[in-house]
């Protein structure tokens, strides 16, 4: 795939990409080491299903669908390659150092939302 497809496929440079796959190799190599059966993803597979999700944010289900997995298996590569890469870039990039002309790697995740609070609406009457 060319480098323009790949970027507007993935989110990021092919650069970007293979350096980090090559920050989570790591953690991949010891983890097969510790004895856990061979995995059924490579390590790029893992990062692209990681990034495929953040970026089209597909259901859990149709992202095993696309890479041949379960659903709760593509969960659990998407929560391991997230917590990794978490650990790796954490105290790399402070946001705001960032020029506008620079390009990086910006987790968002889901936060929660502040909701109003509950009110009872016979206090509610009493005032009208």
């Amino acid at each position: 795939m060319k480098d323009g497809k790949f970027k507007r496929t993935v989110g990021i440079l092919r650069e970007l990409f293979e350096i980090l796959v090559e920050t989570l190799r790591p953690t991949y190599e010891e983890r097969r080491k510790l004895g856990e059966r061979k995995p059924n993803l490579n390590i790029e597979d893992t990062l692209l299903m990681t990034l495929t999700y953040y970026r089209d944010y597909p259901t859990f289900f149709k992202l095993g669908m696309m890479f041949n997995l379960d659903e709760s298996n593509a969960y659990r590569w998407v929560k391991w390659c997230d917590n990794k890469l978490e650990e790796a870039l954490s105290g790399v990039i402070d946001i705001r150092d960032l020029d506008e002309n620079s390009e990086q790697l910006v987790v968002v995740t889901e936060c929660t939302i502040q909701r109003p609070k509950v009110y009872d609406i016979q206090k509610e009457k009493t005032y009208y």
